[in-house]
């Protein structure tokens, strides 16, 4: 609500309509002795009680005014929060102080980026709203997690992207990962986001990009659409009878995570392991996250799964559990996946994990 932000507020999203219109202003700057040029314009949001004006920046007025006009709908994203002056209209006691780069959409960045990778050695940065699909490539390496995320903004296969992380972001990884166990539907609007060149249809997460929670009920609505639709078209939330065969068996298989701030940065510490964030000798959960290729006996369609835990065991079958044989002989782990084959039905949830498992009875 416009009511309820302050200097205080914490980094957050807005989406309104634009109501009024006061165009390009002129101030001069004391400190850098010329003209600093403000984009001004007022902004209505649901409830059509208060407005509150937002506060456009240079280099980006020529990149807005060109598409802004009154009646858009708009979203603000992690503005700056500052007290409004005598030229700011709108009702709020302070002003959204604007400077990002523009929003678009996921398909329309990647055809443009693939342009400029042609004509511009610097790959543009942009914002944009995406749900989160599902994690993959996910291990760990020197009690460091690695992996991407699967995304995506609308219905269409065209609609969907890989995001990867760079190393002084794997944290934002790990946080993302935690949320996902926790809620079934995660999203995020990403401003400042970036192309991975050499990778299709791959963003990454740079220094300069921001992670914000996304806060308009709206486009929470379309965004929980896409996302079922997009599982659909992944294959998931059913039941599936085929054959599954793991992949990826190469990489670390059990993973470690502090059973109280779900950190997965592990040390030991005379031969016990402890958290490298709390410090503390918490629990540590060792959970087994295996990635798996279901090929359907009845479409031929091929779908890509995690497999967690317990259900690992149920699906080897073996005498002793999956993870004492990984304690005990890692390269043993790697040829019993890499000749495992499971025929049954499957059923998969909305994240792509599989839930449950039925053996096919023999005839």
């Amino acid at each position: 609500m416009i009511s309820d932000i302050d200097e205080d507020s914490k980094p957050f999203s807005i989406e309104g309509k634009i109501l009024n219109w006061y165009g390009i202003y002129r101030s001069i700057s004391p400190r850098q002795k010329k003209n600093a040029r403000y984009f001004k314009f007022d902004i209505v949001n649901a409830d059509c009680i208060d407005t509150i004006t937002v506060v456009l920046v240079d280099p980006f007025i020529e990149t807005y005014t060109k598409e802004l006009k009154i009646g858009l709908f708009v979203r603000i994203v992690c503005p700056l929060v500052r007290a409004k002056n005598h030229n700011d209209v709108g009702s709020a006691l302070f002003s959204l102080h604007v400077a990002f780069y523009p929003e678009t959409k996921i398909s329309t960045f990647l055809a443009d980026a693939a342009i400029c990778e042609t004509t511009s050695p610097q790959p543009p940065l942009v914002t944009l709203a995406f749900v989160v699909l599902q994690s993959r490539n996910f291990h760990q390496r020197i009690g460091t997690t690695f992996g991407d995320l699967v995304v995506a903004d609308g219905p269409t296969p065209d609609d969907k992207a890989v995001v990867s992380f760079v190393n002084s972001r794997k944290h934002d990884y790990d946080r993302v990962i935690a949320q996902m166990a926790r809620e079934d539907i995660v999203m995020f609007v990403a401003r400042n986001i970036g192309l991975f060149v050499g990778r299709v249809c791959t963003l990454s997460v740079l220094d300069v990009t921001t992670l914000a929670p996304m806060r308009g009920s709206r486009s929470k609505e379309e965004l929980t659409t896409t996302f079922y639709r997009q599982c659909e078209i992944l294959g998931y939330n059913r039941e599936v009878v085929g054959t599954l065969r793991f992949v990826n068996f190469n990489r670390a298989l059990l993973h470690s995570q502090c059973s109280v701030c779900d950190s997965p940065k592990v040390k030991k510490v005379e031969g016990r392991l402890c958290c490298s964030l709390c410090d503390k000798d918490h629990v540590i959960n060792m959970t087994l996250r295996l990635e798996a290729q279901i090929r359907s006996n009845i479409d031929r369609r091929v779908v890509a799964v995690q497999v967690l835990g317990s259900m690992v065991d149920r699906l080897q079958g073996l005498p002793m559990s999956f993870k004492e044989v990984y304690m005990e002989s890692i390269p043993e782990v790697r040829d019993i996946l890499s000749t495992s084959v499971v025929e049954g039905v499957f059923k998969i949830g909305t994240n792509g994990s599989m839930i449950s498992f039925t053996p096919l009875l023999e005839t």
